[in-house]
């Protein structure tokens, strides 16, 4: 079993999940999150929000993501670290920024999304899935299996 466990860069929010067996994280590579980290890519580790046990306040922030589509981030409100995010089509998941993950090499990479957006530098595992978009639910069920509880109705 594997519980994930992290907190922001000043340690003010932090977090710990209940046990959740197989884990796993993806990379989007959608221009949103590269503008919004800064980065070329963001590593995001779904969970449903209620198996987290969070400490601190988080802030957080609303955005559109498209006119049908919102989301939403959450951010230590002292070193402004990105801890976790979530939008408006996955109602009771947050999405913890893998970055913050003290464990994170007990998880395992499942793939990457929107790769139509993907730098030409970023090389991705021949093992690793890949969506050009976004993901349709059925192809997240089927990336995610049992991991991280993820689907788990218990």
């Amino acid at each position: 079993m594997t519980a994930i466990e992290g907190q922001c860069r000043c340690g003010y929010v932090s977090y710990r999940s209940i046990d959740l067996g197989r884990v796993g994280y993806y990379a989007c590579h959608c221009g949103q999150c590269q503008k919004l980290l800064g980065t070329s890519y963001a590593l995001n580790l779904p969970i449903r929000k209620n198996m987290l046990e969070i400490t601190g306040k988080p802030e957080r922030r609303d955005y559109q993501s498209s006119e049908e589509r919102g989301n939403r981030f959450y951010f230590c409100p002292k070193c402004h670290s990105h801890v976790f995010y979530a939008n408006s089509w996955r109602k009771g998941v947050l999405g913890v920024r893998a970055g913050t993950i003290t464990n994170l090499n007990e998880c395992e990479m499942l793939g990457h999304i929107w790769t139509s957006s993907k730098h030409d530098w970023v090389v991705i595992e021949a093992h690793e899935s890949t969506f050009s978009k976004s993901p349709t639910e059925d192809e997240w069920r089927a990336l995610f299996e049992e991991r991280n509880r993820l689907y788990d109705d218990s």
